[in-house]
């Protein structure tokens, strides 16, 4: 079992929760939107004497929440507060993709395609391809998805 995280709400928070959830209510076309659901979600989580102290569990099902998004959603409000609580933490930058536009590296993994497989395989998977291109230093990192994407826009050119 895991260790759930407690939230203790100030007088301050729940009216400025209050105000978002009647914020959201006026203007959205539609009740209980993303935003109204995760301040609700605060609220009933507060541990604190004032509040209800739901359980994790009680406040995921009457909101359709998931407990590892009500966690995060505590997380977010412990490291930020109520402004924190409703940003997403940042994401790790994707891959430039400088793989796929690389014609060199392109050229390799095509001869190694066309190459015979290696002892122990009938022939040549995409996963196989990535993988062997990896151990033969042809580029860092590559996944099969990427393999197939290169080998197949060479296939259409052609």
């Amino acid at each position: 079992m895991t260790a759930q995280t407690l939230v203790k709400l100030t007088d301050d928070d729940r009216r400025r929760l209050g105000e978002i959830i009647d914020r959201n209510r006026r203007s959205a076309k539609r009740s209980n939107t993303r935003i109204e659901r995760l301040a609700m979600a605060l609220l009933w989580s507060d541990c604190s004497p004032e509040g209800p102290s739901w359980s994790a569990d009680r406040v995921s099902e009457a909101l359709g929440l998931t407990a590892a998004n009500l966690e995060r959603l505590k997380r977010r409000f412990l490291a930020g507060g109520v402004d924190g609580a409703f940003t997403p933490a940042p994401s790790e930058p994707r891959p430039s993709g400088s793989v796929v536009a690389d014609p060199v590296f392109a050229e390799r993994l095509a001869a190694l395609a066309a190459s015979k497989a290696p002892e122990g395989h009938e022939r040549w998977s995409v996963r196989l391809l990535a993988r062997v291109a990896v151990e033969k230093r042809m580029v860092d990192s590559i996944s099969h998805t990427t393999v197939f994407r290169i080998l197949k826009m060479r296939q259409t050119a052609s």
